[in-house]
């Protein structure tokens, strides 16, 4: 078992058990301040309204029963200042506890913010470091003169049609773009401009589909 472990948990199978554990727990918070504000609004104390009964001379005669049998609604007839004190009351203890949501809503916010981010730092290494993988360990053994007479003939001298700008692309993302997403490790609102900023370079990524059939061929 100690053995099939050490082969199984490669560094890159680390770093992606460690991205699952970073983002269960950013899952964890976000569900225990949901369920803080559901207790909240469970304990919190509301002021039933209060109905006062009219006196004799403000009486209007209607045929009109408070409780209307037919819509099961309470119906209205007097008192309407003290209705509106109450529902002013009641606005002010909704708008307080939308408060305090918003800024639950708004730590939540950040929380998912910081993991996105976190987690496409994390993913642009990860393809940084397979690329490099791939570079060295296949497209460079096509110059070693030992691996010659072990490849394919068809495979032969054909090392740029094979794996196309890959090298290309790789320098560009391991020298220059996954520094600029790190840079936006405490800035999520940069990524947008640094993905527009390079727009240009990743036409890179055309030149590689456009010889990808022929790859395929070969």
């Amino acid at each position: 078992l100690q053995y099939e472990f050490d082969v199984i948990l490669s560094p890159e199978l680390k770093v992606q058990m460690k991205t699952i554990q970073l983002k269960l727990e950013n899952i964890r918070s976000i569900f225990e301040n949901q369920q803080a504000g559901f207790r909240n609004l469970v304990h919190k104390h509301v002021r039933p309204i209060q109905f006062v009964v009219p006196t004799p001379e403000n009486l209007i005669t209607s045929r009109t029963p408070f409780f209307s049998s037919k819509q099961g609604k309470k119906t209205w007839r007097q008192n309407q200042s003290n209705l509106k004190i109450e529902v002013v009351h009641d606005c002010q203890e909704k708008r307080s506890s939308g408060q305090s949501s918003s800024l639950d809503n708004g730590n939540s916010l950040d929380v998912l913010k910081n993991h996105v981010l976190n987690e496409l730092i994390q993913t642009e290494r990860v393809y940084v470091r397979e690329l490099y993988t791939v570079l060295l360990g296949y497209r460079a053994e096509m110059d070693n003169p030992e691996m010659f007479d072990l490849m394919p003939p068809l495979l032969r001298n054909k090392k740029d049609v094979l794996f196309g700008n890959m090298a290309e692309i790789y320098e560009f993302h391991n020298d220059i773009f996954l520094s600029s997403l790190e840079n936006c490790a405490h800035a999520p609102e940069s990524v947008g401009p640094c993905f527009l900023e390079r727009k240009d370079d990743f036409q890179m990524y055309a030149k590689y589909c456009q010889n990808k059939p022929r790859s395929e061929t070969i």
